[in-house]
């Protein structure tokens, strides 16, 4: 996702990988360790990313390098969110050595499953999801900011709820 976030903030901009490549610039397209690595080793100025808090290789370069958080113009935010993203706010101590806010936007991460999955595997698999978080975010830092109480709302979903979640949601208080 991170090369399709470059384009579109770069679009929102009104600028494009292109026109950064013209003026001399180079575009990785490479996984998180190398994006640490050529950062820390000053081979890259800039990386455009979609991760969560705690997501291990931002941690490390945060750790790591001295390294600044941009955050977008509230007018890219606007654009972008049009485009079906969520306002992000990653307040002072997010990450290792940012003492101040970022304002951003992120990508909802969803767990789709096909239509022909039968309501009881789906109200399983959301029981499992929602009475299992501690567990979950335990082994993956980036589902820290999973909360089961809104993440069925439409606004954070933006595609039909399979009945069997809904109806895991419904019997648990979390939707009327």
């Amino acid at each position: 996702l991170g090369e399709v976030i470059t384009h579109m903030i770069l679009e929102a901009y009104g600028s494009s990988v292109e026109e950064v490549i013209s003026w001399g610039g180079v575009m990785h397209n490479v996984a998180p360790s190398d994006i640490v690595n050529l950062l820390r080793d000053n081979r890259a100025d800039v990386t455009f990313d979609h991760v969560g808090e705690g997501q291990a290789a931002t941690s490390e370069l945060a750790l790591t390098t001295d390294i600044r958080f941009i955050s977008l113009s509230e007018e890219v935010q606007n654009k972008l969110v049009d485009q079906g993203f969520a306002r992000r706010h990653m307040p002072a101590g997010t990450w290792a050595r940012q003492n101040y806010d970022v304002r951003a936007v992120n990508a909802p991460v969803l767990l789709l499953v096909n239509e022909n999955v039968s309501d009881e595997i789906a109200y399983l698999i959301t029981k499992a999801l929602i009475e299992n978080k501690d567990s979950l975010v335990e082994s993956y830092a980036g589902l820290a900011p999973f909360d089961p109480a809104t993440a069925w709302t439409p606004d954070k979903v933006q595609v039909p709820l399979h009945s069997g979640a809904e109806r895991y949601y419904r019997e648990n208080g979390m939707m009327q």
